[in-house]
């Protein structure tokens, strides 16, 4: 649902157009605590980046964090969800460290589900945000955000770096890298076939291998390396990166 009150006011009626539709369609692709990774969305739409920070200047947007994460204010105007249908963020730890006092709803069993496990997987319990009594179904850590796959593609990263930089040292952990490449993989669309070949091209290109010094910077240059890593391979005369990096 959305709110008329939200949308129907002067504020929001005189953002422009793409901006609304940039709201609207963060609107649908927002988990149930109402937390959304804009950088899909805004690709799929063409959206300019500015969009996004007039979102977040006039409020219709809290930012989460520095990979642009945000919480859409009037959420739950827009949405009210049944305890018993909710599946809570992946970023609900992060949702209350940022708006302390935030009012989440705790999700409960269903009567109807032998195994609410997966359901609920993701809760933090913080029963003073939440303004809710504790649940004995809820769980007490919040589900890793990246997979053996991902910490396998940051570990290959960070040795190659290590190999060509004896005197870097990393000084983020190896987990957030992970999350950074599943990043790649589930929001960007990239394999992880993609994903290995430019973590190797990179790393053997004189200029990127001194560039790319951590997974957030390699998600955030991917797009732009790709026809380097193209324009590579036709003057060795290879094709194998359009094969891999287009397919």
């Amino acid at each position: 649902m959305i709110s008329r009150r939200v949308v129907r006011s002067a504020q929001f009626l005189q953002l422009p157009t793409e901006c609304q539709a940039l709201y609207f369609h963060l609107q649908l692709d927002a988990d149930d605590d109402g937390v959304v990774e804009p950088f899909a969305v805004m690709r799929m739409l063409g959206s300019a980046p500015d969009n996004l920070k007039l979102l977040v200047a006039k409020r219709f947007l809290i930012e989460l964090n520095d990979d642009e994460v945000c919480f859409i204010k009037d959420w739950r105007e827009h949405n009210e969800i049944r305890a018993d249908r909710l599946v809570p963020s992946i970023y609900r730890e992060l949702l209350q460290k940022k708006i302390p006092g935030i009012q989440l709803t705790l999700p409960k069993a269903r009567s109807d589900v032998k195994d609410n496990t997966r359901r609920l997987e993701n809760v933090s319990v913080n029963t003073q945000a939440i303004g809710q009594e504790e649940v004995k179904t809820v769980l007490s850590e919040v589900k890793k955000k990246y997979t053996e796959k991902d910490m396998a593609m940051a570990e290959l990263l960070s040795s190659l770096i290590q190999k060509n930089t004896p005197e870097w040292e990393n000084k983020s952990s190896l987990e957030s890298w992970a999350e950074d490449i599943n990043k790649l993989f589930r929001i960007d669309g990239r394999t992880y076939e993609q994903i290995e070949y430019m973590i190797r091209w990179v790393q053997k290109d004189t200029f990127w291998s001194t560039n790319i010094l951590s997974a957030r910077k390699l998600r955030e240059k991917f797009n732009d390396l790709i026809p380097k890593v193209k324009a590579s391979a036709q003057k060795s005369k290879t094709g194998m990166s359009d094969a891999i990096i287009t397919k």
